[in-house]
């Protein structure tokens, strides 16, 4: 088999990098489309790298025709729509902060390989995602937010978890989590060591793919670690402030083929976008 030696492997968000939530519509951008079928053509591996579950982008990387993804923020791979990895959060400090998170009206979602678990008091979270996040058409089995189901005193081991709380002063209790800030809104709760940016290290690594043929794009808060890690990373021109600042290039508005733009310039693809 012939390898290509210029191959690199490139790593997409999803919300917001990939799909364009504008409020009334969700829809990934036909420029986008025809991006990663020229990049594939071209030889490069494609790949996801998202805070979602597999089971909530099989219908994204269906329409997109991505087989590999890092998911859960790192605490999953998968390459050939097959898990490779699965790392669950640390049980001890897991099942007391979701002890600590039930004594409180503050939202959570805790998430499995299979659902999400959401304790939403008022409604106001599952609401708020109902307004900016509809089904992508054409992505079969794109239920995000179907998979939601409501939060019982249940068994962990978990894979994600993530709570809505301006503030929260007690992360030193929990040692063996890490509390990634969703610009003031909430936290992203992880493993230490594991990311965004460890997952997708451990992805290249398998393919054999070295760092520096390593290309990430984001636009949020949980994508920093990976834009600031990498050494080749884009910010999608819609992203916030923090992204672009983590980034080492800053590309279009998702919806003026911010994706297809930065592809072509970094010489990964050759056709313009007419």
């Amino acid at each position: 088999m012939t390898v290509n030696k210029d191959r690199k492997i490139v790593f997409f968000d999803v919300d917001d990098t990939l799909i364009y939530h504008r409020g009334d519509k969700s829809y990934i951008p036909d420029s986008t489309k025809e991006t990663i079928v020229d990049l594939k053509k071209s030889g490069h591996v494609v790949a996801i790298a998202s805070g979602r579950g597999h089971e909530q982008i099989k219908g994204i990387m269906g329409l997109l025709g991505i087989d590999h993804a890092v998911c859960f923020n790192g605490h999953m791979v998968v390459i050939d729509h097959q898990i490779v990895y699965h790392e669950t959060l640390n049980n001890t400090d897991t099942s007391a902060l979701i002890r600590r998170l039930r004594r409180s009206i503050m939202p959570m979602i805790a998430m499995d390989a299979e659902n999400a678990y959401i304790k939403d008091l008022f409604g106001g979270v599952q609401k708020k995602l109902a307004r900016s996040i509809k089904e992508v058409e054409g992505a079969e089995g794109d239920v995000y937010l179907g998979l939601f189901k409501k939060f019982r005193e249940g068994k962990p081991p978990y894979t994600g978890l993530m709570f809505f709380k301006r503030k929260f002063k007690d992360q030193d209790k929990y040692p063996n989590l890490s509390f990634k800030d969703w610009g003031g809104l909430g936290y992203e709760v992880s493993n230490k060591g594991t990311s965004k940016l460890s997952g997708i290290l451990h992805m290249a690594e398998i393919f054999g793919i070295k760092e520096k043929d390593i290309i990430v794009f984001g636009d949020n808060y949980n994508d920093i670690e990976m834009l600031e890690g990498i050494e080749h990373s884009v910010a999608m021109g819609n992203g916030v402030a923090a992204a672009k600042e983590a980034a080492t290039y800053v590309t279009d508005h998702i919806k003026d083929h911010g994706i297809h733009n930065a592809c072509h310039r970094l010489g990964l693809i050759r056709r313009e976008r007419q």
